[in-house]
Order: C-alpha cells, then structure tokens, then sequence
C-alpha cells in the first residue's frame, strides 16, 4: 500500500489575532493563506470575533454566517486525496447554531462532507472528513453561526492528504512569483522539473499571455526537452517601460509536445507579476473640501490649488467645472469651464466670487476635474472640491405652528433622555434666544429653564432646525454616547443639542418651548406647549391633532423622525412616502401633493389651502378618517377618457369619517364618451353624483352643478333633467329643470342632487379631442354611509300609468361591481335581487345611441359578442336604468360601503370567452341593434332571473330587436337570453322587430362555441323562407310591407340540417294573457286559425277563426274568475294551454 502524502495542513501556529473583530469589524490576514468572509455577520462589539485566539481559530458572538476558507489546493499527481479537521463548540447552541464543513473540486459545486459535514446545536467536538477525491485543485471552506458571547466554535487541524503518484511528471516548481522593474533589462530563470522518468523524452512547449505589453519582456525559452529527472530553467528578460505606470502580469504556460503515457503536467502556468518602478502622474485637488463665509457684499475666495506631481513629460490639460450643491445657481461667480495646463511638476489656482443673498442655510458648491489631454497612466487623484459657504445671516426665530415638540423619551442611561424639536417649514430656524421651560406636570409651575446656546454641558451644541428636520437635546450625554445608548446613528441631517442634566426628559414633566425674553427666566413668546407630563417612557405628538400619543414604549423611539407621514415642502419627511405599502400609517398633508399611484392610509388630514389630486386611473385608500382642516382643503379625484367608451377614472375609498372645515371640499372630474360625428343630442350621458351635498341649483359662484359645469341651455331649460316614470307619455318621462329654477342665488338654493339618482345632463363643451370632452365636475362631501336609492313600480299593473324603469347611480367615488363575476356577494344585482323585478342593469351607450343590457351573464371584454362591456364594475359618477319589481311599494335600490372597490380604468381582466352564444344583429342605415342568446348549463327555456334580461322600455323605441322566451312566454322582449347547452334543435327563438313599413333592414349574426354540427337559420315566416346566418359575411335583407313592433314574422332556428317551410312544427305557438281579458297567441303558422275557450267543466264558452301571419290577440267576453282551457287549432295541428282568468 503507498504512503500518504501531506499536500496541505494548517494548525493556526504562530497565527494569533489573524482574521475579523468587532465593531467595524477590522481584518488582519497578513501572512496567512487562507481567507475569510463576514460580510453577513454581525461583529459589533470588540468582543465579537471570527479569528485566532491560543492558536486555533474561533468564532464568538458572529450573529450571522461567517466562512473560513482555504487556499486553493493543487492536488494534481494525487490520488486517494483526503481532508479532515477538527470541529469543537462550547456554550449552549442552540438549532441555528452551524457548523458546516464543504469542498469543491477544480472551481465546481460546493458540496458537504461526508463525515460530520453538517454541525449544529451543542454537539461538543468532531472530526469532520472526506475521502475519494481526484482533480487539480481542492477548496475547503467552513460556515459559523452563533448568536451569544457565551456561544464558542472552534476550527483545527485542518489537513489534506494524498497518495503521489508513480507516472512521469512535469510542471513548474511554483505557481507564480514576483519581479520588480529597473531602468535596465534583466533575466529571471523560472524552474520547470521532471521526476518519476520512465525512460521516455518528455518535451514541452512555451507560451506567454497575461497583461504586460510584448515589448516589457523576452521570452527566451520556447521549449525543453527532458531524458531523467531533474530541473531545467526558462530564461526571461524583464524590460523596462516608459509608457504605462501599472503592475503587470507575464502568465507562462506549459503545453506537452511528446506523447508520453501517463504523463502528468502538475503546474501548468506561472504567472510573474512584474511590480512598476516608475510612478505614474497624477493632478488634483489639494484638499476635499474648504469653506467661505459669506458677508454683505461679493467678494473673492480663497485660493484653491490644484497639483501636479510626478510629471511624465506629456502636458497635461484639465477643464474644471462647478455645480450647484445646496447652493443656488446666483449665489456665486465662476467660469465653468475653466482650462488649466501643466508642464511640469507645481500648483496652479482657481477662485470664485461669492454674492451675498438672503438665505440663512449653509450652502456648497462642487469644483470638479476632467482630463481633456491623453496623459498615459494620469491618475486624478482628487477629483472634487467642495466649497461650504457658511451664511452671515441669522436664521429666523422660531415660530408658533411651525416648530413642535415631538417627542420626549427615557432612556437606559439619564444622560439620553431626550426631547425632539421639528420644524414645519422650509427655512431653519435658529434657537440662539430661546428656551426650554419644565414645568410642574400638576400645577405648571416653572421649575427650571435650559438657556439654547449657554447651558449645554456638552461641546454639541447645534441650535439651528434645519428646514423640515428635527432637533435633538439630551440631558447632557454627547451625540456618539446617544448612538451608542439607543443602538443607531443618528442621520447626519438630524441636528443634536446635548443640553443638561436638569433636563428632567424622563420623567414626567410639562414642557414649553419660548423664545425672546430674560434668561432662566420663563417668559418669552410661546411657541409649543405640552400641556401635560411627558417623557415617563416614550411620548410623541401628532402635530396635525394637536395631541400626545402617551406612555408607549422607549424601544419605539423615532429620534430624528416621526411615528406617521408628512408631505411638507413638496417632500416627505424622511423620505418615507405615501404608497401602497402603509396601509396603517397616518399621513398629513401640508403641501398640494398628486396621488399617481395606487395609494392606501389609515388616517388623513388635510391642513388649510393644501390639498390631495388622485390622478385618473390611479387610487386612494382612507383605511380610518378623512380631515379637512379648513375652509380651503380639498381632495380632488379625476377621470378620463383615454379611447371611445373607455373611463380612466380616478377611485377614493373613505371606510371611516369625514370631517371638513367648510363645505364642497371634495372634488370629482369625470369625462364622459362624445361622438364627433353624430348630432349635439347625442351628447347627453347618464350621470350619478359621487359627492354629497351638492345643489343643482344656485347660479353665482361654483355653489352649485348646472352653472359649475356649464351645461346647456335651451327653451329656458337647462341640459340636466331627472327620470319621471310616472309618465304615461315616454316624451314627457325626462324632466328637465328650468333656468327659473337653476338661477337663484346660491345661499337660496334648495335641490340636492341626491345620492343614488341618475340624471341625464348635456355637457357644453366641445373640445375637438375625444378624450377632453364632456369634462364634468361635482362637489361635496364623500359618502361613508350605505345609500339607498328609491324605486318604485308605477306601471298599470300597480295602479299606475308610466313604468317599471327607475334612473339610479353610483354614489361613491369608487367603482361599484354590478354580477357575481366581480364579486361573488357584494354585488349591485344580487344584493338587490329581492327590490327587482329581473337582475338586469340597463346602461347609456353614446357610440350606438342605445341602452346596453348587462346582468348575470355579461363577462368581460370587448371582443366578439361579449355586449360591448369593458368592464364588471360601474364607475364613480355613472348612472344606470333598474326595473322595480312589479306591483311592489316603493323600496330602497341599496349601495353598500362593502360594495366599493378600485378599478385602474374601465377594462380589468380580459378573459377568453368559451360559451356558446349569438349575437343577432338588425341594422338599417346609420343604426344597428342587438339581442344576445347565450347557451349555459343548467338553465332553462323559461324566464331565469339574471341570466334573461328584458330590453330597456323606459323610453320607447321606433327601431330594436329583442327576442321572447322558447317556453313560457309572458310577452317579455328579451335583450338578453339564455339557454341550455343541449337540444339545440327543439329551441325555436322568436325573433321581435321594431320596424317602420318600406324600410328595408338586414339581419345578421355572429356566432361563437356552438356545437360544428350546429347551424343558425333565420324564419321569414311571412315570405316563407330560411337562411342560414352563421356562414361568413352571410344576411338576410328584406324591405318591410308594414309596421313590425313585436314577434310573430321571423324565429332562429339553430339544427344539424337545412330547414324548408314543412319543416316548422307548433312548437313555437305560445299564448299567454296581455290583460285581464285578452288572450295573445304568438308563434302560429300562416293560414286559418280557430281559437277556442272551455270551462273547466268542458263547456265552450268562446270560438274564434281568423287568419293569421303569427301573432293573434283575441277578446274575451265578461267571464267569471277561474280557471280555462285553451285550444288553438291551426292548419298544421293543434295546441292547448290552460289559463287563469281573475
């Protein structure tokens, strides 16, 4: 069996102190070979180390993975390659406590070892091994964590063995070795050797590489030839260079040229690092930094050297520049660029002028250097200078509303207990003449006062705020011990007073802030007062409520911030914004700030003249309560119109209470859809008010809506009526309000646009883009109530003349989803189910001139047949159409708080539509309108609520589709059907058409999902033909003989085969009553019919014939209630029904 070799071992002898502490943490690996990493530790105490101690190496308190790693091991001629190492801890471990040991071979992946590989908890002492391993080169590594000073892991021994190999070898003695350049060339012999000869010539070749220049050296040795073992040299001239300053590398590389079996290179490469003796040129300038005081008139700085050393014999030309720091562009003089040439070594200077001005902040400026010759190895050793201008004007005192006493912690040591001291404005106040009060927290009697500016007992003594910052003062500990006592550092913006020991901060105290009057005296003019005692553990105030949040804990102390968000200034104090993120902060406004982003909060306020702009399609969360401060705060949503149809409208959200200082604070702009090429009636849009509290009348100033949005006027009415279903006459059912009764003045106005009422109203404004018109604006307040909206049946059937139709809207300033596919329960129809006559929205559509229908079924997008809808939700400001339930009393239509949700625009969630439907068309010139059949599991042919929707009928109509139930048929006309996805060829639909006599209309469809074998035929009953819809760019045209305004005359069919008239059966009669006597029979085929009515005893009381084109209504005579039969005999057969007649 061969011997082992040791290839590597380490013991740590002589190596004591070599590696990481704490706290910076400094490192020392001189003269070592291995390396470490603590990059995710945590040393911070000079307790804390990750190095040598009684020579062996240990981790102690590293809070974080720590690596000890090896050189890289050249194992090459090895075989049988194995490390081990001692592992041992001490302390008590716990779980994440680590002590893993990993190799990898020739650079690869890092994997554990096989034995004791992975260390943890308290497992005392191990030997951690691997054996069975071959390559070039072997890396060990070793990750620690512990947590506690108590808690030691230690690391020996570490050895590397390996059995030589008996195969010829060859290679460099050494991996690399180092040369210094002189004025002169000299050589270097760089040893190659050969052992275990086995008799046949070994030749190798020589090639060189690395960064240094061809000409900086000779290889003189392009090959050897070895025949025994022994050493032979490779001859290097090292020349010397003039034209670059940097350290360069000569890699040599070995490549066999013989073809020696077995033979084994063993050190392939050497690299000479060859170390520069000349020192490259360099210019800069002589100093970082330098300041100016500032005085009443302009004057010239100081000189600023800039210098060159180590001149090279090439010029060397410079431009310096000057920007702007804090500094303002007419605060000084300087010609920037200025140019500078050097030939030789030696300093040239540079100054500016300072201009007085009226600031009190110090102010800087940056000088910078750029290289505009081509110097080789130029070093800019200092490339900037920055210039501090220390102002001669005082800053302002401090005032009251504008300076805050914000906070007062204890602390672990009285020398820390500290007051914080904020400054809402945007210039620094200085405290040179004022004071601190402590007061008796009972009786607010004065009990001692700390003079800013001569009673600190540190040398930090900083007495200016700056802008929008924070002063600290302590009770006499210096800034690093209050680091050190908190455990931070301080941000260098926040200033720090270290006060006196009689600043009794922690415990208890009523604090004043005065300034002016006589020292320790306390008098002055007050600035902030606590007005109860603070400072027990950690108080701060909410200087938007006036208030203090008492006796929290000292860990949550905030120095040199606050514990919620301030816009001040155009910026957030420290930097910490308003976004999606701070769902439970509080913010406070103090400057107009735009929302463009989707944006949450838990309490706002709002101080006077400032105010919030949601822009449009972006959105507002108040998770808490809304408070406008005075008169003159507002919040402002906004919407646009970023294509045709499409709504970009800003979302408010407010889930608690809204308080103002005034009246019409909340703002909402929309845009509605205008269509350039149809007529100004057109123009109308059905609207909602998302505020609260706004009149439509009033005519001076913004009081009120009409004259705020300027809408038009005509006949001594302004564009804005409501919807009065009482009407019997559809022309008289918008009710539009009159110019007598819009223009009053304003204190006299007395018409709320109520919450929850749609409107109709005409917009002015006729801006040539699309996107710009229709701009309306509402004023008020924000809901934060549920809303409910009356509606009420004032058809015949309840007693009325008018109609079922109710015009109703969106109350919030949020987005309302109106189906189960928004929202599964908190939605506009289901909530409302019990108060409709059908689950069905009708809304507005300016592009067709028609109502869209919208219920259970309508899905997102605008492809194909989906009804034209981009969105599930109903926008802030829409209004829309709901049918009261008949013969119900008036009731409440309900929006919930719970309902509200936000919506970037009007398209959200585009999906792909896989049901099968029919979007049936009927057009005539100019116009075009649609019924819908969709086919779903499970529904019926009947009437199902929310899945069949009725076309809107508030207002009449001269032109329209609709089609009526398969079965069941009441008379409804049906915008909207849906059907079950089977038995395709027994669902004959009846087709209803509003058309006047001599128009010529087109019928076509587009079909989607149905089964392939599936056909769709349109019946002319009246002509007597078929044809078929869904083949491409297929219709059916046909020029009208007389009105049409129901069914009867057209079917779709939808079947396997072709249809011919023998073809139509009576599955498609219906009969139902329309009154309390009259009978309609729709669906019968051409020809004679006899209509006939038994009791329920069998006895004929009624008889009709006549001839029909479809549709048939028969007069009853004065018949006793109950129940009758009905026989309808046609041509073609014969159908019965039975019917109540009361």
């Amino acid at each position: 069996m061969n011997a082992q070799t040791t290839i590597y071992s380490e013991n740590f002898t002589g190596q004591n102190d070599k590696g990481a502490v704490g706290p910076a943490p400094t490192t020392d690996l001189v003269g070592v070979d291995w390396t470490i990493d603590v990059s995710s530790a945590a040393l911070t105490a000079s307790t804390d180390w990750f190095k040598v101690t009684s020579e062996v190496f240990e981790a102690r308190d590293i809070d974080g993975d720590a690596i000890w790693m090896s050189p890289s091991i050249n194992i090459t001629g090895f075989t049988g390659v194995s490390f081990s190492l001692s592992a041992a801890e001490s302390g008590t471990m716990e779980a994440a406590d680590i002590f893993n040991t990993e190799y990898r071979i020739d650079g690869g992946a890092w994997t554990a070892a096989d034995t004791n590989g992975t260390l943890n908890d308290d497992f005392t002492s191990a030997t951690v091994s691997q054996a069975g391993l071959a390559g070039s080169t072997l890396e060990i590594r070793v990750t620690m964590n512990n947590n506690s000073g108590t808690e030691l892991q230690r690391l020996d021994d570490v050895l590397v063995q390996g059995t030589a190999s008996t195969a010829p070898t060859v290679g460099f003695d050494n991996a690399a070795s180092n040369q210094t350049e002189t004025n002169a060339s000299f050589n270097v012999s760089i040893p190659v050797t050969v052992s275990n000869y086995d008799g046949n010539q070994i030749d190798v070749s020589i090639a060189s590489s690395g960064t240094a220049e061809p000409a900086d050296f000779t290889l003189n040795t392009a090959t050897l030839s070895f025949t025994a073992d022994g050493s032979q040299n490779i001859s290097l001239d090292i020349n010397p260079d003039t034209d670059d300053f940097d350290d360069e590398t000569i890699i040599l590389t070995l490549t066999e040229t013989s073809a020696v079996t077995g033979l084994i290179v063993s050190q392939a490469t050497h690299t000479v690092t060859v170390t520069e003796d000349e020192t490259a040129p360099s210019i800069g300038f002589d100093a970082a930094t330098s300041s100016e005081n500032e005085t009443d008139a302009t004057f010239t700085s100081a000189n600023i050297p800039i210098t060159v050393s180590n001149y090279s014999g090439t010029q060397i030309d410079i431009d310096v520049t000057a920007t702007v720091g804090t500094a303002e562009a007419g605060d000084f003089t300087f010609t920037s660029p200025t140019a500078l040439s050097f030939t030789a070594d030696g300093t040239q200077n540079i100054t500016f002028s300072i201009n007085d001005d009226a600031d009190t902040d110090p102010e800087t400026i940056i000088f910078t250097i750029t290289e505009t010759s081509a110097v080789s190895g130029l070093i800019i050793s200092q490339a900037t200078h920055t210039v501090t201008i220390i102002d001669d004007e005082i800053p302002p005192l401090p005032i009251a509303g504008k300076v805050f006493i914000t906070e007062i912690v204890d602390a672990a040591s009285t020398a820390f207990e500290y007051l914080e001291l904020f400054n809402n404005s945007s210039e620094a106040v200085s405290l040179y003449s004022s004071k601190l009060v402590r007061a008796d927290a009972t009786t607010n009697a004065s009990q001692y006062v700390f003079d800013f500016g001569v009673d600190e007992q540190t040398a930090d003594t900083d007495l200016i705020i700056p802008a929008y910052g924070f002063l600290i003062v302590a009770r006499g500990g210096t800034r690093s011990g209050f680091n050190s006592d908190f455990g931070i550092t301080l941000d260098a913006s926040v200033n720090y007073n270290g006060g006196h020991s009689s600043n009794f901060f922690g415990t208890g105290r009523r604090w004043r802030l005065m300034t002016g009057g006589t020292a320790n005296t306390d008098d002055g003019t007050l600035i902030d007062d606590t007005l109860i005692g603070l400072g027990t553990e950690q108080d701060y105030k909410n200087i938007f409520t006036n208030s203090y949040v008492v006796e929290g804990d000292v860990a949550n102390a905030t120095p040199g911030a606050l514990e919620y968000l301030i816009y001040s200034g155009g910026a957030w104090v420290n930097s910490v914004a308003l976004d999606g993120t701070t769902t439970a902060k509080d913010a406070y406004i103090y400057d107009d700030l735009v929302i463009s982003a989707n944006t949450e909060a838990n309490d706002i306020g709002i101080a006077d003249t400032k105010g919030i702009d949601v822009s449009a399609g972006n959105s507002l969360t108040i998770n808490g309560n809304l408070t406008l401060a005075g008169s003159d705060s507002y919040l402002q949503g906004n919407g646009t119109v970023p294509s045709a149809g499409v709504v970009n409208s800003a979302s408010v959200i407010l889930k608690g209470t809204y308080t103002s200082g005034g009246t019409n604070q909340f703002f909402y702009f929309t845009e509605t859809y205008h269509n350039n090429t149809t007529g100004l009636t057109d123009g109308w849009s059905l609207i909602s008010s998302p505020t609260v509290g706004e009149k439509i009348d009033g005519n001076t100033g913004d009081g009120n809506f009409t004259v705020f949005n300027g809408l038009q006027e005509k006949d001594s009415q302004y564009g804005i009526a409501v919807y009065d279903n009482t009407q019997s006459d559809t022309d008289l059912r918008w009710d539009y309000f009159s110019t007598a009764e819009v223009n009053v003045a304003t204190a006299s106005a007395t018409i709320d646009m109520a919450s929850g009422k749609g409107y109709s109203v005409l917009p002015s404004a006729t801006p040539t883009a699309d996107q710009q018109k229709g701009n309306l604006g509402f004023k008020g307040s924000i809901a934060t109530i549920d809303v409910g909206s009356e509606i009420k049946d004032s058809s015949p059937a309840n007693g009325g003349v008018g109609n079922a139709f109710n015009a109703i809207g969106n109350p919030y300033p949020a987005f309302l989803p109106f189906n189960t596919t928004a929202d599964a329960t908190d939605n506009l129809l289901t909530v409302n189910t019990g108060v409709l006559d059908e689950e069905t929205l009708w809304i507005w559509d300016k592009a067709t001139t028609s109502y869209l229908t919208v219920n259970q079924t309508t899905t997102v997008g605008t492809d194909k047949n989906n009804n034209e809808r981009t969105s599930l939700f109903i926008a802030p400001a829409q209004g829309f159409f709901v049918k009261a339930k008949s013969m119900m009393a008036p009731s409440d239509f309900n929006f919930t708080k719970a309902m509200q949700k936000h919506q970037a625009t009007g398209i959200f969630n585009r999906t792909e539509n896989t049901r099968p439907e029919i979007k049936l068309s009927l057009s005539k010139t100019g116009v075009t309108k649609n019924a819908f059949v969709y086919y779903y599991d499970g529904k019926t042919t009947g009437f199902d609520n929310g899945y069949d929707s009725s076309a809107f009928a508030g207002l009449g109509t001269s032109f329209g589709v609709h089609t009526q139930l398969v079965t069941a048929n009441e008379g409804k006309k049906l915008a909207i059907q849906t059907l079950p996805k089977d038995n395709y060829e027994a669902m004959v639909i009846p087709v209803g058409v509003h058309a006047a006599a001599n128009e010529e209309i087109t019928f076509s469809a587009n079909v989607l999902n149905l089964p392939s074998n599936i056909k769709v035929y349109l019946e002319d009953r009246e002509l007597g033909t078929f044809t078929r819809l869904d083949a491409a760019n297929s219709t059916y045209k046909v020029t009208l003989t007389a009105n049409l305004s129901d069914i009867g005359r057209f079917y779709l069919h939808t079947t396997e085969s072709t249809l011919s008239v023998k073809d139509v059966v009576l599955n498609t009669v219906s009969i139902f009553k329309t009154a309390a006597s009259t009978i309609r029979m729709t669906g019968l085929p051409q020809g004679k019919t006899t209509f006939s009515l038994y009791s329920m005893l069998g006895k004929q009381v009624y008889t009709s014939s006549f001839e029909t084109n479809g549709v048939k209504d028969a007069t009853l005579p004065k018949l006793g209630t109950g129940v009758y039969f009905v026989k309808v005999q046609t041509e073609t057969g014969k159908v019965s029904k039975k019917i109540i007649l009361e």
